[in-house]
């Protein structure tokens, strides 16, 4: 068992780091109450950064009731426990930081979605963040685009008004200016399906008048076409070389790079997600010019269960 020492209060500064920064002044001063009246029963934890000085790693709320609280303060001590972080690098003390706020269920939504952004931003893999939280690497991945979404999605994700589903695919927008607006589309809708069904709506109209304004300017940007069209025409090329010779070979090309199946699984996704767009476009361009021939089936070698 780790021992519990005595620290001064003025001898501690909170981590600017921490990811809880929801901290409610009314919640703070109960606690300071609560500790006054029953004692503290769990100590906060803290790391030595210079000789007689500390930095909290779990604990900043009870440290902050304890200075906020004029009884408390008024003794200028709290019990710690000192952490040996000896070896542990920056994102492996966050990650720590995340584990607790979790285990205490002290993180909103959209503080938690930080906080794994920011992890990932520190070098933590998707499957370290998983399990310094308690779950999927899925969860994890479908979550971290939603830490870019403008500030009003964000409020709303936050308290409850917008589901996760719905805040993913406003996140699927290439701009803050067009996530707004297909926020205003969603709340159009009373139910998640509906709301859902809106944003993808104003997918298709915001990418219908991109796909208008390509058409209309079309004799403008030859250069520009041709260019693409040579870089489609190169990734069409890698794609048809790399389905032949990938064909019945799937499993064991992952497993010959198993050290790297975080990164596999990510550009998986990205893959998955060009694809739809692509599609999306081919819908469009369909409807706008009248071509709307049958797409010819093409094979796709599927993965054997083994």
């Amino acid at each position: 068992m780790k021992a519990i020492v005595t620290l001064n209060l003025a001898d501690i500064t909170p981590d600017a780091n921490q990811p809880r920064t929801n901290k409610p002044a009314d919640y703070i001063r109960e606690l300071g109450e609560n500790i006054a009246r029953n004692g503290l029963d769990n100590p906060i934890h803290v790391r030595e950064i210079e000789p007689g000085k500390y930095v909290i790693v779990n604990g900043e709320c009870r440290f902050l009731a304890s200075v906020g609280n004029t009884s408390l303060a008024e003794t200028g001590t709290i019990e710690a426990i000192v952490l040996n972080v000896a070896g542990k690098t920056p994102v492996g003390i966050f990650l720590d930081q995340i584990r607790d706020n979790v285990a205490r269920l002290e993180l909103g939504t959209m503080e938690e979605i930080d906080a794994m952004a920011k992890a990932k931003r520190l070098g933590a893999s998707v499957d370290e963040i998983a399990a310094s939280i308690g779950k999927s690497v899925r969860y994890v991945s479908d979550s971290l685009p939603l830490a870019t979404l403008p500030e009003d999605v964000r409020r709303a994700l936050d308290a409850g008004r917008l589901p996760k589903e719905v805040a993913r695919e406003i996140a699927k927008e290439p701009t803050d200016a067009r996530r707004g607006r297909a926020f205003k589309f969603a709340l159009k809708g009373k139910t998640c399906k509906e709301m859902f069904a809106w944003v993808e709506k104003y997918h298709m109209q915001s990418n219908g008048k991109q796909m208008l304004d390509v058409l209309k300017y079309k004799e403008s940007t030859n250069d520009e076409l041709k260019s693409a069209g040579k870089q489609l025409d190169k990734f069409v090329a890698a794609f048809t070389l790399f389905n032949k010779i990938a064909s019945g070979k799937g499993v064991i090309m992952v497993k010959a790079r198993d050290r790297d199946l975080n990164k596999l699984d990510e550009m998986c996704q990205a893959m998955r997600r060009l694809a739809e767009q692509i599609r999306g476009n081919i819908t469009l361009y369909r409807v706008a010019t009248g071509k709307d021939a049958v797409p010819v089936p093409v094979e796709v070698p599927v993965p054997v269960e083994v």
